[in-house]
């Protein structure tokens, strides 16, 4: 009966305690909010996990407190006002969704991963760095790591919210989108990148002539993780 962390209002996190669990207490607190689902977001009752922007991931408190930060280089900070998930709408349901196994908000996702007779909870990037994992046990494991990152897995079926993420790549310039792929002028415009939705770059296409082609598969240089380079040659 060990609680692996317990967010609070204030902004601080506190690992393993006994109790607080609401597999064995009577029932969690009741809320008249409920569940709620957002873009890229998830609110239960006062709390929200949100997805801030392209890098980070927060959990937050309806006071603007932020107990935690997960950034995509497998780092965790904590109390930042900037990112706290209440400074902007919850939005309309998209993005954000539970399957059997895991929950996914944007480019993240909560995992349930059993192995040797031990289950962990992964908090993971698309990216494929991890960056928290909690142990049934109450132990906690940090990051950056790349083991046990559930964007491994397959799609599963989305059982609440909504798994559909609307692309606004057509306002974005020097990008092609077309089904699950991207083709797109990435970082300092000497490179093209041929790149799924799953998150893989088969290929990737560099100016440079003594190394023109770097193949995959690889989790970096990915147009629907990365924002593809501007310029004014669109």
């Amino acid at each position: 009966e060990i609680t692996n962390v317990i967010f609070e209002n204030n902004g601080r996190a506190h690992g393993s305690q006994t109790g607080w669990g609401a597999w064995y207490e009577e029932k969690p607190t009741f809320s008249e909010l409920g569940v709620i689902w957002g873009n890229k977001a998830v609110q239960i009752g006062r709390w929200r996990i949100k997805q801030i922007d392209d890098q980070h991931i927060s959990v937050s408190h309806e006071n603007d407190n932020v107990s935690r930060i997960y950034r995509d280089d497998g780092t965790i900070h904590g109390n930042v006002a900037d990112f706290s998930g209440f400074l902007t709408p919850l939005g309309e349901p998209s993005c954000a969704y539970l399957t059997e196994n895991y929950l996914q908000i944007g480019d993240w996702r909560f995992a349930e991963f059993e192995e040797e007779r031990r289950t962990f909870l992964s908090v993971s990037h698309k990216r494929g760095k991890t960056a928290r994992l909690y142990e049934t046990n109450g132990s906690i494991h940090g990051g950056p790591r790349v083991d046990r990152n559930a964007w491994t897995w397959e799609k599963g079926v989305a059982l609440q919210g909504n798994d559909e993420c609307f692309s606004t790549s057509s306002t974005v310039p020097n990008v092609i989108s077309f089904g699950d792929w991207k083709i797109a002028q990435m970082r300092d415009t000497n490179w093209l990148s041929f790149s799924s939705n799953y998150p893989n770059t088969p290929m990737l296409f560099q100016s440079n002539s003594r190394r023109p082609r770097h193949g995959g598969p690889r989790l970096d240089w990915g147009a629907w993780v990365e924002v593809p380079t501007s310029s004014a040659e669109g």
